[in-house]
């Protein structure tokens, strides 16, 4: 396995490598696709922009073919008056402006790709040289944290934490409702005669016609749950547009 790193402009050149191992990926994710990261490099600020050093750490095989990728950024941030360049996940937003916060960080890899390799691609990447702060927000492997300071002489400090809850619905959705203590059942399942009182719920497919519309719907919807003014920023709708273009020719 060969590890080499890409420092790009546009990410158009890699697109059919990138693309081919997210077919072949173990864990592959929207936040670690060419479409999402295409689409949050375009849209970024131009002054951000030119700012940012584009870094794409590709393991390749014996063809030449990808077997890992690490999308990943280094800006200059000052803290304290203290510049310093900081290593983060493509669409991270630790002291940047960035658009959506990007989620289930890791490497995308081939499913044939060996953990002990996968720990070999990771050294190299936080090996590599022109950062001096690196930045792990939601990360989806933890072991990531212990295998920085292993290999490097970096300590790494936690920030905050945040906690998810998911459903378990391996049985049904009749057996997860029965097992729901009486409060949790009246708070996440007997609310729907209320809601059903204020209206018809229906759903709807929206699709790049009907773009500006469902724009419209979402920041009123904001404005009224939330009293936030503008959920969809004109930059945040610029990126989702170019998102769900490319999504659909991707997937027709």
């Amino acid at each position: 396995m060969r590890i080499i790193e890409h420092t790009l402009t546009s990410l158009e050149s890699v697109a059919a490598q990138w693309t081919d191992l997210s077919a072949r990926a173990d864990s592959p994710s929207l936040f670690n696709s060419w479409d999402w990261c295409h689409s949050w490099l375009e849209s970024l600020d131009q002054d951000f922009r030119d700012q940012i050093t584009v870094r794409l750490f590709v393991a390749t095989g014996a063809s030449d073919q990808w077997l890992a990728l690490a999308p990943c950024f280094t800006a200059r941030i000052r803290r304290s008056g203290v510049p310093f360049n900081c290593l983060q996940f493509m669409g991270g937003g630790f002291g940047v402006n960035t658009i959506y916060r990007t989620e289930f960080n890791e490497a995308l890899y081939d499913r044939s790709v060996a953990r002990s390799e996968l720990d070999e691609f990771y050294d190299a990447v936080f090996g590599s040289e022109g950062w001096d702060k690196l930045v792990l927000a939601d990360v989806i492997n933890p072991a990531l944290n212990s295998t920085i300071e292993s290999q490097t002489q970096y300590r790494v400090r936690e920030l905050e934490t945040d906690s998810a809850y998911c459903a378990d619905l391996s049985s049904g959705f009749d057996a997860y409702l029965k097992a729901l203590s009486g409060s949790s059942r009246r708070q996440l399942f007997n609310k729907r005669k209320r809601l059903s009182e204020m209206g018809t719920v229906e759903v709807e497919q929206v699709t790049l016609n009907d773009w500006n519309g469902f724009v419209e719907t979402l920041n009123e919807f904001f404005r009224h749950r939330w009293n936030i003014k503008k959920m969809l920023s004109s930059q945040r709708q610029e990126f989702l547009t170019r998102l769900c273009e490319r999504a659909s020719i991707n997937d027709p």
